[in-house]
């Protein structure tokens, strides 16, 4: 499960945003103050009981009182809060009182191209480099043009699928090989051509698992 912070519960359109105007998920991740958490699972038919006791968790005062955005430490300052259930057959495991009370449940189908390339520009990629050393990070920074983006998703299109979707897990671990491969042929600039040299390279060893 991916647990970041959003400001309010919104559509698939107000969480992705577009081209001209990034969606409440982006805007969410660099907001401070008092902020809601929206729990994005995806491609889970049958939760396993970590899953179920994650559920339960958010819901429970204790819980909700401590848990903190994995990605900016920040404490989260519990108020409803927004589902996502993209790809997923979850719907029922909701159906507690103490859910009702405490969540808004949006489904949603696999996540297209698009999105993904997105998510990819907007989030996975700044994350990542914003971890870098200094040295490193001007080299990289070209990557989130949107057009690379692009690229790459449409590179790991083929392997990355599951029942007719993408999965932010695969992408993102995906993208950490990918930063880790440039890393060591030490490119000095990152451009879209010289992505597409490696176009070979990246299609053998990015794609990972077929689904």
């Amino acid at each position: 499960a991916f647990l970041l912070p959003l400001l309010s519960p919104g559509t698939l359109d107000e969480l992705f945003g577009s081209p001209k105007e990034p969606g409440l998920l982006f805007k969410g991740t660099v907001s401070c103050g008092v902020i809601n958490p929206v729990m994005i699972f995806e491609d889970i038919e049958t939760p396993g009981k970590k899953v179920e006791k994650f559920l339960f968790q958010i819901v429970d005062p204790y819980h909700r009182q401590e848990m903190k955005d994995r990605f900016t430490n920040t404490r989260l300052f519990l108020g409803k809060s927004p589902v996502f259930l993209i790809g997923t057959k979850l719907s029922k495991k909701f159906d507690h009182p103490s859910f009702k009370s405490s969540v808004d449940v949006y489904e949603i189908p696999p996540l297209k191209l698009e999105e993904l390339s997105t998510i990819l520009s907007s989030y996975i990629l700044p994350k990542m480099i914003s971890k870098m050393k200094p040295k490193y990070r001007k080299a990289f920074e070209p990557l989130k043009d949107r057009e690379i983006c692009d690229f790459l998703i449409d590179i790991l299109k083929e392997k990355q699928s599951m029942k007719g979707g993408y999965t932010l897990e695969g992408l993102e671990k995906s993208v950490k090989k990918l930063l880790l491969l440039l890393l060591s042929r030490k490119e000095k600039k990152i451009t879209l051509s010289e992505i597409k040299k490696l176009t070979p390279m990246l299609q053998e060893e990015l794609g990972g698992e077929k689904k």
